[in-house]
């Protein structure tokens, strides 16, 4: 044409598409790379007793199984869920060479007694048939199977001293990543002293009437919501020592429960107690929340027929909202609290509305330990 011509080629990379899952079955890509408006289909199969849930994406809109490259890689992950039979547990160690079979207190009395069936590693501690079973895809997942209906320390002291004693620094730590306690009725002391970091679930209680000391001195946990707790009677000491927890439901409704003492006792990190409480039935709130110092409220409550209430908000500083209607409730109850010491010692004293209420409550139900300061 007469001038000179400039010519440029724009040269395009292949996108790539990463696959990934959570262990309980497999993903595949077709093709897994391609250029700007190349379709990939997604592909999945569960592992045997697994479901698959759902695909998540990142890089690209997937419609049904299928997306379109545009300009970034992409990365699938095909997620399984694995439904639980009913008294079964599933959980994560942070190691996967750990066998829980040989770190436990079963296990501990059946080097002791190696002749004892009742010992046997696979056996629950207070007997009946018990299975651990290793997820072979996801190594550090095990579940854990009893049938007996009273599993009253069934996952407690992992980790023990040669005379026996518990060791509180454990070695490990674990997971709840899935349970089910259907049928279950006794739970006491189920996780005592566990090395737990997480509950991934909700725990469904319908079915237990007793769950006293169930996490106590899980100092690690930080959440644990519980559903359906109708038929709780008594939940003494539940979550004694948890340090950690931080994520508790928003109401917690026992109409049946008789006892609560120290349920939430020297929960310190705690900042966000439920707002309410429905306990029309419990004669004992002693030190429920004693100690739980980083509180900023006291919950509502429903109350009845408390008795003692010692110690309730033992040393709750911070406390700024329902201190004087707790005590307002409890005053108004169909039976007279007659055991009341502490019950509201040094009660919202660091703020300014907790402690105008806590001015107005009686000096005898503010009494605190000589010896504490």
């Amino acid at each position: 044409t007469g001038s000179d011509v400039t010519a440029q080629a724009n040269y395009e990379t292949a996108k790539n598409v990463t696959l990934q899952t959570n262990g309980f079955g497999s993903i595949s890509a077709t093709p897994m790379s391609g250029f700007i408006g190349d379709k990939v289909t997604l592909s999945n199969t569960p592992n045997p007793g697994s479901e698959f849930s759902a695909y998540l994406i990142t890089g690209a809109t997937l419609i049904d199984n299928i997306f379109t490259l545009t300009g970034t890689d992409v990365t699938a992950k095909a997620v399984f869920t694995r439904p639980l039979n009913a008294k079964t547990v599933r959980l994560e160690f942070e190691s996967t060479s750990y066998d829980p079979r040989y770190d436990n207190y079963q296990n501990y009395m059946h080097n002791k007694y190696p002749d004892n069936p009742n010992y046997d590693i696979n056996k629950a501690w207070n007997g009946g048939s018990a299975a651990w079973t290793q997820i072979t895809t996801n190594p550090n997942v095990w579940e854990y199977t009893y049938s007996g209906d009273n599993w009253d320390g069934a996952l407690s002291n992992w980790t023990w001293l040669e005379d026996g004693s518990h060791y509180n620094t454990p070695c490990i730590s674990l997971k709840v990543l899935d349970i089910n306690l259907n049928g279950v009725t006794h739970a006491d002391s189920m996780f005592y002293y566990s090395p737990l970091t997480d509950i991934m679930c909700e725990l469904n209680m319908s079915t237990i009437t007793s769950c006293t000391r169930m996490f106590q001195g899980c100092d690690r946990v930080k959440n644990c919501l519980l559903t359906n707790t109708n038929n709780i009677v008594d939940c003494f000491n539940m979550f004694l020592y948890c340090f950690a927890l931080t994520g508790v439901p928003s109401l917690v409704d026992l109409p049946n429960a008789t006892g609560c003492d120290g349920m939430y006792a020297y929960c310190s990190a705690m900042t966000n107690p439920p707002t309410a409480m429905n306990m029309p039935k419990t004669t004992s709130l002693n030190g429920l929340f004693k100690d739980c110092y980083n509180i900023h409220y006291l919950p509502h409550i429903t109350a009845y027929s408390a008795t003692d209430v010692c110690d309730y908000a033992y040393k709750d500083t911070k406390v700024s909202a329902n201190v004087l209607e707790t005590y307002n409730v409890l005053t108004s109850q169909q039976v007279e609290v007659t055991n009341y010491t502490g019950a509201f010692y040094k009660c919202g004293v660091d703020t300014t509305q907790g402690a105008s209420e806590l001015a107005q409550i009686p000096s005898a139900w503010k009494q605190g330990d000589p010896r504490d300061p």
